[in-house]
């Protein structure tokens, strides 16, 4: 929706219902969930279930849905290494 591709009014309430949806995946110890395998059918896969990819998925968005609602990318900063 930031780049125009899709108009806010239409799909705003639908990609912050995602965004619950995806938080609700996380476990309390920081274990994502639902991720569906490689392969896998939708209809037939372990709800408990994990991917190493989901997080990068899981991270993407947010970012995404964190943009939507307001929050800024940080200003980065050069790394400049330490003196030996």
């Amino acid at each position: 929706m930031h780049k125009g591709f899709l108009d806010r009014s239409t799909f705003e309430h639908t990609v912050l219902n995602a965004g619950r949806a995806l938080a609700s995946s996380l476990h309390d110890d920081g274990k994502l969930v639902h991720v569906q395998p490689n392969g896998e059918r939708l209809k037939h896969f372990d709800e408990e279930s994990t991917e190493v990819y989901g997080v990068g998925a899981l991270l993407l968005a947010g970012s995404e849905v964190y943009r939507l609602v307001g929050g800024t990318s940080p200003v980065r900063q050069p790394v400049t290494p330490s003196p030996r």
